[in-house]
């Protein structure tokens, strides 16, 4: 680790499972436009990358300890190429760190030969991304021996800046009655691998950073026994990179990990993603404007820097050049601001504004009362500039309706937002996997002093409501899907 780091990019899988070329089957990789695919990082504003080593029991380099994954990535192997080695060697000389990451909570699809050799090693966690995944269970010394070897293995081998830890890949990493429980454990665990980290580096003459992926919100990791406020106190760590799973999460609570970091080294760098929600399609895209937003909010909380998760310079998704504006947090402050938010779970159907609220008990009222219960939820928005400079702000909100007259109240901290003069379009697209396309997008002029600096709620509510004696929805009612707030 040579220098701060400002702008990181890790590698999440789009390396370790596909490779940097696609292949077709028996093909053999093409040297020289694998390294044409690195030097694509080469003057972009970038200061690290890191490339997926090992995730779980999975490698994408020649391992002793791992077993191959069994993507493209195994081809470039049996083909006698080294990704990692042209990956190193390539950044460099373009002046960028190279980073090695470990995947600590992936696992192969059940079965595999793992599966047979350590059964024992293994919980059950089903569906994580449609698949059956047996997660490692690092409450056993044989397991945290088996990844400590691997990550030995990845910064003596390769000519490394540091090693990067991804906690989001996946989560549990203990049975779900015992995450707690193991949180000293983790902890430890973590200082065991700082310390092999300066025996390395010490060997070879450079300080080997360390880096950590962790769960957007604090309490989220905790869950997990990722007590990463430790080991940021203990001076475990140098950059922390907060994150949702896919998506860029403007409601990450940046400003507390930042006050977690202060009085230390270490640097807090939240993620930005490719896109707003899963999954990926095309009305999910990241916009310039999104993506300079996000960072400005992050930066406006005290973040350090910005870190990138599906974001490959070298992709159709990332335009040229917008990171040497994404580090700069004077070039992201210029109005206009561009917030959008996706309200659903992520990776999930559900109908997060679906939730009524019941001020009496249905259960005594008799049939075909006629009462009505209406529907509210409410979404926090941090504005980090004083709302008295904007000219304008408007609120977009799309919704899911079966009847284009369905009525909406918007509200802002309390105070509801004038009524739209128009009953608002119909979008052109659907929501996929979701079957119908009754998508309508309404825009309500709110005026810039409703809005304070910091932590706004934008509030929800169904005015034509449900029947309180059998929940069954008007013609009228909606869902909202997504809401985009638009500062001038």
């Amino acid at each position: 680790m040579s220098k701060d780091i400002r702008v990181f990019l890790t590698d999440d899988g789009n390396i370790v499972g596909g490779g940097p070329l696609p292949l077709d089957p028996g093909e053999k990789p093409p040297v020289d436009k694998i390294e044409d695919y690195f030097q694509g990082y080469a003057n972009q504003g970038i200061d690290a990358v890191s490339f997926d080593f090992c995730g779980g029991q999975m490698s994408s380099f020649p391992s002793k300890v791992a077993d191959p994954h069994p993507g493209e990535a195994h081809q470039y192997m049996d083909a006698g190429i080294d990704v990692g080695k042209i990956m190193e060697k390539t950044l460099h000389d373009a002046g960028v760190e190279f980073w090695a990451g470990v995947r600590m909570g992936a696992s192969l699809i059940y079965r595999s030969k793992f599966h047979e050799t350590h059964a024992d090693w293994l919980m059950t966690e089903q569906h994580w991304w449609g698949f059956f995944r047996p997660m490692l269970n690092y409450e056993l010394p044989e397991v945290r021996a088996y990844m400590m070897a691997i990550c030995r293995e990845v910064v003596e081998n390769y000519d490394t800046d540091g090693l990067l830890l991804n906690f989001l890949r996946y989560s549990p990493l203990f049975h779900p009655d015992r995450d707690l429980q193991c949180a000293g454990l983790l902890t430890d665990y973590i200082s065991e691998i700082r310390a092999m980290l300066d025996e390395v580096g010490e060997a070879k003459g450079k300080r080997l950073g360390f880096a950590v992926q962790v769960c957007a919100r604090p309490n989220d990791g905790r869950r997990h026994g990722h007590n990463v406020e430790d080991w940021i106190k203990q001076g475990t760590v140098d950059y922390v990179m907060p994150t949702r799973a896919n998506n860029t999460d403007l409601g990450m609570p940046v400003d507390l990990w930042v006050e977690m970091a202060e009085g230390t080294d270490c640097r807090i760098l939240p993620t930005v993603h490719s896109r707003i929600s899963y999954p990926w399609e095309s009305y999910t895209l990241q916009t310039r404007d999104t993506l300079r937003t996000a960072a400005h909010v992050f930066y406006g909380q005290g973040a350090h820097g910005i870190s990138g998760m599906n974001l490959m310079c070298n992709s159709q998704e990332v335009i040229e050049g917008w990171f040497h504006w994404l580090r700069d947090p004077q070039a992201c402050a210029p109005l206009p601001h561009h917030h959008r938010y996706a309200m659903k779970a992520n990776n999930s159907e559900e109908d997060i504004l679906r939730m009524p609220i019941l001020n009496f008990n249905t259960d005594d009222l008799p049939p075909n009362s006629g009462i009505v219960q209406k529907w509210y939820n409410t979404l926090a928005v941090r504005i980090v500039d004083d709302p008295a400079t904007f000219e304008s702000t408007n609120v977009h909100v799309t919704i899911e309706t079966g009847q284009p007259g369905a009525r909406l109240q918007v509200l802002v901290n309390g105070t509801p937002a004038p009524t739209p003069t128009c009953p608002g379009h119909r979008l052109g697209y659907k929501y996929e996997p979701m079957a119908t396309d009754d998508f309508y997008f309404v825009d309500y002029s709110v005026p810039p002093d409703l809005f304070v600096k910091g932590v706004n709620q934008i509030g929800f509510q169904s005015l034509d409501g449900e029947d309180a004696h059998s929940h069954a929805p008007p013609p009228g009612s909606m869902t909202v899907r997504e809401v985009a707030l638009m500062v001038r």
